[in-house]
């Protein structure tokens, strides 16, 4: 099986790279308003099914909607297995929001990117640089002293804390094995076209969990926030 090479282009890849973490940076304020609300099943199947229209869309204005009967089989286990992947980094990320504060839940949700890392060593035979291991080791030490202070808590298990924290890393690492077969994915199918049919594969999985006529009771602010995470999900997982 061929796996993906990069494209040597890193200033693009960097500049992808920081607009998602921006994005997903704001985006626990956003969520944490709307979980008052919505329930994170909806909440997720607006967000998808959203970003999923506004990408169909585009593929179809542009003639380059995915055809699945010409992929291989195993392309499409990939695909079937990222997409949950990504659903349960949705669904696991607002639950531990529903425990844990924003802030606290995105220091834990940067274990995906170092999971992400250490599955291209394993998968993608990438090379780790000694500036990158610096990095590693500062962010495994400015990991725990974040949450030094609520260590005994969290080993414990005592609280709503340590509940947060596991789901977060649910989450993270949900993630990492989306991001890992997505890059693998990318030599078949081009990135909106992988995006479009993740976002199709877990709105239909999550349909029956949820309550499509929610969005009726909210408020023209809430709405502007729910729309507003559509376009993050768009925006920050195309990016």
């Amino acid at each position: 099986m061929a796996l993906h090479t990069t494209s040597g282009r890193w200033q693009l890849g960097f500049f992808l790279a920081a607009t998602s973490t921006l994005l997903w940076g704001s985006l626990p304020i956003a969520l944490s308003i709307m979980l008052k609300s919505i329930d994170p099943y909806t909440l997720t199947w607006y967000r998808l099914l959203g970003a999923g229209l506004i990408l169909g869309v585009f593929l179809g204005a542009n003639g380059t909607l995915p055809k699945l009967w010409s992929r291989p089989k195993s392309k499409l286990v990939m695909l079937l297995i990222g997409s949950i992947g990504l659903c349960g980094n949705y669904i696991f990320y607002l639950l531990g929001l529903n425990h844990i504060t924003p802030s606290s839940a995105q220091v834990v949700i940067q274990v995906a990117p170092l999971l992400l890392l250490l599955g291209g060593l394993i998968l993608f035979k990438e090379r780790f640089s000694k500036v990158q291991s610096l990095g590693v080791l500062i962010f495994c030490v400015g990991f725990a002293l974040f949450f030094h202070p609520d260590l005994k808590d969290i080993l414990s298990g005592i609280g709503s804390k340590p509940k947060g924290v596991f789901w977060i890393l649910c989450a993270a690492t949900s993630w990492s094995v989306y991001a890992l077969l997505q890059k693998q994915l990318l030599t078949d199918f081009t990135s909106p076209q992988i995006m479009f049919l993740i976002y199709v594969i877990i709105g239909l999985v999550l349909l029956p969990l949820t309550q499509p006529l929610a969005a009726i009771d909210l408020t023209p602010s809430q709405l502007g926030i729910l729309l507003f995470c559509v376009l993050n999900s768009l925006i920050a997982y195309g990016s």
